[in-house]
């Protein structure tokens, strides 16, 4: 495994905060087909 200092660098995930997580499950779901 490689470390930080070798150069490698990986992004695994990240956050989207939402009001409304009904609406936003919907557009992901309908919009994007996600989820």
């Amino acid at each position: 495994m490689k470390t930080a200092a070798q150069g490698t660098f990986r992004f695994a995930h990240n956050n989207v905060n939402v009001k409304d997580l009904e609406k936003s499950l919907a557009f992901y779901r309908d919009a994007l087909g996600l989820l």
